[in-house]
């Protein structure tokens, strides 16, 4: 999987992949409920809340860092 590498990229503190990447998924998903419903989603849902907290802890954490 190649999320992990994406805030590495960035050291210029711009936050535009990050927001470009959530704005995709949100869309991605809102487009597939509404093709597909919400149960058959429902999974898929969950998974990508849970990878966008830990992203955004991870940038946390950088920004922690430095």
């Amino acid at each position: 999987m190649h999320l992990h590498g994406a805030g590495r990229q960035n050291k210029g503190g711009s936050i535009w992949p990050g927001l470009l990447l959530a704005g995709a998924i949100v869309v991605v998903t809102i487009y597939a409920v509404i093709k597909i419903g919400w149960l058959a989603l429902a999974p898929y849902g969950f998974a990508a809340v849970i990878i966008l907290s830990l992203l955004l802890l991870m940038r946390a954490q950088d920004r922690a860092d430095r």
